[in-house]
């Protein structure tokens, strides 16, 4: 089965969003901060961790803002984010914008696991990456339903 369109800026943002906010590594640092504050009875603690954080999370919305202005350049200049996906009884192929990819599915026991949205499918090979596949690279229903299907067999 194969599927295939134009990714869009937006596409890539809602990924990035995804992985930073849907995890609970947030309110988990926020959490573990508090308990070493309270087992140490020092707010200097939670202070120290609290800011650290802060400055982590300051560090990743500006690589998001640079990576954000690169794309939408690339855009303005006229770059294609196409991309081909393949799903076969061996392997995953992607072929796009920036190469080819192949994911044999003998190299790895089974995908990770696949999350669907309103718009989108991400594939995830492992639990750092994933291959997004918008809604609308299918030509119909029935050929979402048959990835669904397909996809189901690998996890």
């Amino acid at each position: 089965m194969k599927v295939s369109g134009e990714y869009k800026l937006k596409d890539y943002f809602k990924y990035f969003f995804y992985i930073m906010f849907s995890r609970r590594s947030i309110p988990v640092f926020i959490i573990v901060a508090l308990i070493f504050a309270f087992l140490y009875e020092s707010l200097f603690v939670a202070y120290f961790c609290i800011t650290w954080f802060l400055v982590i999370f300051i560090f990743v919305l500006l690589i998001t803002y640079f990576r954000y202005k690169t794309m939408k350049k690339a855009a303005k200049l006229g770059l294609k984010f196409r991309s081909d996906i393949t799903l076969g009884n061996e392997e995953l192929k992607v072929e796009d914008f920036v190469g080819d990819a192949v994911f044999k599915f003998s190299d790895f026991r089974r995908l990770y696991c696949v999350k669907e949205f309103k718009n989108y499918f991400y594939v995830f090979i492992i639990r750092s990456q994933a291959i997004i596949i918008p809604k609308r690279f299918f030509n119909n229903k029935n050929d979402m339903q048959k990835f669904r299907e397909k996809i189901v067999e690998y996890l």
